[in-house]
Protein backbone atom coordinates (compact mmCIF):
# COMPACT_ATOMS: atom_id res chain seq x y z
CA UNK A 1 0.00 0.00 0.00
CA UNK A 2 1.34 3.44 -0.91
CA UNK A 3 1.21 6.77 0.76
CA UNK A 4 -2.28 7.70 2.01
CA UNK A 5 -3.58 11.23 1.39
CA UNK A 6 -5.58 13.15 4.02
CA UNK A 7 -7.60 16.34 4.14
CA UNK A 8 -7.62 17.83 7.63
CA UNK A 9 -10.04 20.55 8.70
CA UNK A 10 -8.71 23.01 11.28
CA UNK A 11 -10.97 24.28 14.06
CA UNK A 12 -11.91 28.00 13.62
CA UNK A 13 -10.10 29.01 16.82
CA UNK A 14 -6.89 27.07 16.09
CA UNK A 15 -3.76 28.24 14.29
CA UNK A 16 -3.31 26.16 11.09
CA UNK A 17 0.51 26.33 11.33
CA UNK A 18 0.43 25.03 14.91
CA UNK A 19 -1.85 22.17 13.86
CA UNK A 20 0.44 21.38 10.91
CA UNK A 21 3.41 21.24 13.29
CA UNK A 22 1.60 18.80 15.56
CA UNK A 23 0.65 16.65 12.55
CA UNK A 24 4.33 16.53 11.52
CA UNK A 25 5.16 15.21 15.00
CA UNK A 26 2.67 12.39 14.34
CA UNK A 27 4.68 11.40 11.24
CA UNK A 28 2.61 13.17 8.61
CA UNK A 29 4.05 14.99 5.60
CA UNK A 30 2.31 18.35 5.15
CA UNK A 31 1.68 18.99 1.46
CA UNK A 32 -0.20 22.28 1.78
CA UNK A 33 -1.72 24.57 4.42
CA UNK A 34 -4.69 26.56 3.11
CA UNK A 35 -5.09 29.27 5.76
CA UNK A 36 -8.12 31.01 4.26
CA UNK A 37 -10.29 27.89 4.23
CA UNK A 38 -8.61 26.22 7.24
CA UNK A 39 -7.65 23.03 5.40
CA UNK A 40 -4.41 21.05 5.58
CA UNK A 41 -3.50 18.60 2.86
CA UNK A 42 -1.20 15.90 4.23
CA UNK A 43 0.05 12.41 3.53
CA UNK A 44 1.60 9.53 5.41
CA UNK A 45 2.89 6.02 4.79
CA UNK A 46 1.45 4.83 8.08
CA UNK A 47 -0.50 6.89 10.57
CA UNK A 48 -3.12 6.14 13.20
CA UNK A 49 -6.10 8.19 11.98
CA UNK A 50 -7.68 8.13 15.44
CA UNK A 51 -4.60 9.78 16.96
CA UNK A 52 -4.71 12.47 14.24
CA UNK A 53 -8.35 13.18 15.10
CA UNK A 54 -7.27 13.84 18.70
CA UNK A 55 -4.69 16.50 17.75
CA UNK A 56 -5.63 19.81 19.35
CA UNK A 57 -7.15 22.07 16.70
CA UNK A 58 -8.26 19.30 14.33
CA UNK A 59 -11.99 19.33 13.70
CA UNK A 60 -12.09 16.71 10.95
CA UNK A 61 -9.98 14.16 9.07
CA UNK A 62 -10.88 12.69 5.69
CA UNK A 63 -8.94 9.96 3.96
CA UNK A 64 -8.70 10.61 0.23
CA UNK A 65 -9.84 7.83 -2.05
CA UNK A 66 -7.71 6.64 -4.95
CA UNK A 67 -9.33 6.50 -8.36
CA UNK A 68 -7.95 4.95 -11.50
CA UNK A 69 -9.45 5.90 -14.82
CA UNK A 70 -8.94 3.46 -17.70
CA UNK A 71 -7.29 4.71 -20.89
CA UNK A 72 -9.61 6.16 -23.55
CA UNK A 73 -9.28 3.10 -25.80
CA UNK A 74 -10.20 0.59 -23.03
CA UNK A 75 -13.36 -1.47 -23.59
CA UNK A 76 -16.54 -0.33 -21.82
CA UNK A 77 -17.39 -2.45 -18.80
Amino acid sequence: MGRQQFTITVHPEADPESVASQLRSHGMHIDQVLHEIRIISASSDSVDVNSVRKVKGVSGVEESADYQIPPPDAPVQ
